[in-house]
């Protein structure tokens, strides 16, 4: 665009010089042509003023030797033919007798004496060639003294000069020819003799009546020194038999070229063109409009170029910011925008308590592969445009990736609340799309510092304490801290070791027995998964599960304890010993896989076992989002001919409903739910009412995380059949399992 801008000033720096050059060009063109055709005229005018000289003299040839009435009617036919068809507006014939002849209308005078001094003022004359004269008339001649060009011959007899033919030439024949009309029509047209005074001319310069051509310029220009310069060098020039032009200023300021050459064949004549001021501008001045024009054109064509390559630069601008700073998902601003926006924002309000949120939407792939990606990235969507409109402009919210977000707010006492509406707006446009899945963040929070300047840092702080939060906790939000870093290290290197961990069959099937506690025996077992490493040690789930769980590794885990145990289950049969069902936990990212059900279904017909040895545990947790889906999972694995169980029944809020609407097996009761209700009466009364209830339904019930023989009797006196605990059993490896209770 600068570009642009720069080639335009040159265009018109272009355009004003070439102005000037064509200006200059056109004037000396001009120039050259007015000398042409001034020289043209001039020798033109020499010519018609020679001839007329040439004429008269050979018509008065033999009028000398005529006398009498034979002189006299000769003397009236040469001076009629002059007048008539030569070009001279009178005749006068002046005899050495004191003789006065006058064309028709002239005035004869009747003074002797003017009459003698006209006839002595013609013969003082100075003669040139062939006896003719052409100059100015004096004083010789009647009364009249206005500037003439006049003619003079002797008129010979044989005793000398008899007397002068004279004849005033016709100024309108003599700028008659066609040659003149070009001076005409542009300026003003002069014959002056050696001395300056005007013989001739087609109109005056000025008003006022001036014999002198150098006077009359004057009237109308001003009197500088350029100006007196100009015209002394006219005269300088004619004195010298020179051509050329000057160009003097009027009082207008306007400039007049005065061109001038002697005239031709006619010694002391000379001829001058004074030039309308200012024609050369007026002539060039159509010139100048078409050229004005063509470059206001071209300018115009230029602007409209620049306009367009602008408005397209512009165009490309935004695309390229479009690219560069949109998220082509949620239309909001991107990752690379946002590390500008933050850092100019605290820069600005260094005194503005900011915070840096990291959050994501909490089981989102469920919502994807259930509802679709069109209504989940219309989720995305609300949560970039809710942000806007609930948080200020010193505020951001950008979509990173995923469903993953970023946002730099205020730090301030309003923030809670504005978190909480944005929360809820959220969810009013979930429900708005018939998504019947509630929106929970999962946040990490970095509060800024005042010499915090560096942004990723700043975010992967965030991060950090984003990922240190689990998928169980009530709050789901965790704010950055040292300790944090401590548990993402030891996270770090369980992620960093697990997929060899799972390849290398790290990862052990540990069985705790289910002890029938009315006849005393074994009658299942859970299959509980423990990390064995090389060197010995073992790592405990509580230190693993939760951090599998939330990067989805946990999948993968439960999958390969359901083909652990199937093998274990296929290898025992096949030996001959005597199985009881097995329970495997299944973890609640699982069963959102919406292809979960086929692969249970695939493992299971593998490895070719009854179904029913296989029971499936599932949190009563699950349920609390995407409670329709979960039970029509269930149902399929009912299907199946698998054992449902309901793990920790009693840890939620809303186990009567779960237990009326979905088809479970089993129920196992947390060991929280019992633990007081040997010294609690009313907690004792609650027990044996659920007991009694799961019992009338059909269903087993198991009682977890039995420790004492008392509550094995406080169980068994509540109709419970089946415990499962450490009075039993721990868990043990599964090939000692084997051996122990299910050798044939």
């Amino acid at each position: 665009m600068y570009a642009g801008g720069i080639a335009l000033l040159l265009c018109i720096c272009f355009c004003i010089s070439l102005f000037i050059y064509l200006k200059g060009e056109y004037t000396d063109l001009a120039c050259d042509e007015f000398c042409d055709q001034h020289i043209s005229a001039g020798e033109e005018l020499g010519r018609h003023i020679y001839s007329l000289a040439y004429d008269m003299r050979g018509g008065v040839r033999d009028l000398g030797r005529l006398y009498g009435r034979n002189f006299e009617e000769r003397l009236d036919t040469v001076t009629n033919e002059l007048v008539e068809f030569e070009s001279f507006s009178h005749i006068f014939y002046l005899g050495s007798d004191g003789m006065f002849y006058g064309d028709k209308g002239t005035k004869v005078p009747e003074n002797p004496e003017y009459i003698e001094k006209a006839y002595a003022e013609l013969e003082g004359l100075d003669y040139e060639g062939d006896d003719i004269y052409v100059g100015m008339r004096l004083s010789a001649i009647g009364s009249q003294a206005e500037p003439r060009i006049m003619i003079v011959t002797p008129v010979y007899s044989n005793n000398g000069i008899r007397g002068y033919i004279t004849g005033i030439v016709d100024t309108d024949r003599l700028f008659g020819s066609p040659l003149f009309d070009y001076q005409k029509t542009r300026g003003k047209c002069f014959v002056v003799d050696s001395e300056g005074k005007i013989l001739a001319e087609t109109a005056s310069i000025s008003n006022e009546d001036t014999e002198s051509f150098r006077e009359s310029v004057l009237k109308i220009c001003r009197d500088t020194e350029e100006n007196r310069n100009a015209l002394a060098g006219i005269r300088y020039a004619l004195n010298n038999n020179e051509s050329g032009y000057v160009v003097v200023k009027t009082k207008q300021g306007l400039e007049m070229q005065i061109n001038f050459c002697p005239v031709a064949n006619v010694p002391k004549l000379s001829y001058l063109c004074c030039y309308t001021p200012g024609l050369q501008d007026e002539m060039f001045r159509p010139m100048l409009f078409w050229s004005v024009l063509a470059c206001i054109f071209i300018m115009v064509l230029m602007i409209i170029c620049l306009l367009m390559v602008w408005a397209n630069a512009k165009r490309i601008n935004m695309t390229v910011e479009k690219l560069a700073y949109e998220d082509p998902v949620t239309k909001g601003k991107n990752l690379s925008y946002f590390r500008e926006f933050a850092l100019d924002t605290m820069v600005k309000s260094p005194d503005t308590p900011y915070a840096i949120y990291r959050f994501d939407i909490s089981n989102f792939r469920y919502i994807n592969e259930s509802y679709g990606h069109i209504r989940a990235d219309y989720i995305l969507e609300s949560c970039i445009r809710n942000f806007e409109e609930i948080f200020s402009d010193k505020e951001l919210c950008v979509r990173m990736n995923s469903d993953q977000f970023l946002a730099l707010v205020i730090n301030d006492a309003t923030l809670e609340k504005r978190k909480n509406e944005f929360r809820a707006a959220v969810n009013a446009d979930t429900r708005s799309r018939n998504i019947k899945y509630p929106i929970r963040f999962k946040t990490g929070i970095y509060i800024v510092k005042k010499n915090d300047h560096d942004i990723d840092t700043m975010i992967d702080h965030a991060n950090v304490a984003r990922k240190s939060v689990s998928q169980d906790t009530k709050d789901l939000q965790a704010t950055y801290s040292e300790k944090i870093v401590d548990n993402m290290r030891k996270i770090d290197r369980i992620e960093s070791l697990m997929h060899k961990a799972l390849t290398e069959l790290e990862f052990k099937v540990y069985l705790q027995p289910k002890w029938d506690i009315v006849n005393d025996r074994v009658c299942g077992a859970e299959a509980l998964v423990r990390w064995c490493r090389p060197d010995g040690t073992i790592i405990p789930p509580d230190n693993f599960i939760p951090i599998f769980e939330n990067n989805g590794f946990v999948e993968q885990l439960d999958f390969y304890m359901l083909e652990s145990v199937c093998s274990l289950l296929k290898d025992t049969m096949e030996k001959g010993g005597k199985v009881h069902a097995v329970s495997v936990n299944q973890s609640r990212l699982l069963l959102h896989s919406p292809d979960y059900v086929e692969n249970v279904t695939s493992i299971i017909k593998e490895y070719e076992i009854p179904p029913e040895l296989i029971e499936l545990e599932i949190t009563e947790t699950v349920f609390e989002n995407g409670r329709e889906d979960m039970i029509r999972i269930v149902g399929e694995l009912k299907q199946l001919g698998v054992r449902v169980a309901m793990d920790d029944f009693g840890s939620g809020y809303s186990s009567l409903n779960v237990l009326k609407d979905v088809p479970f097996d089993v129920i196992k009761i947390d060991r929280e739910f019992f633990a007081g209700a040997a010294d609690n009466e009313e907690a004792g009364v609650i027990l044996r009412k659920i007991v009694d209830m799961v019992n009338e339904l059909g269903k087993q019930v198991v009682c977890e995380g039995v420790e004492y023989a008392e509550q094995v009797e406080l169980l068994r006196n509540m109709g419970c059949s089946c415990v499962q605990g450490y009075f039993y059993s721990k868990p043990i490896p599964a090939p000692e399992f084997i051996e122990r209770y299910y050798k044939a």
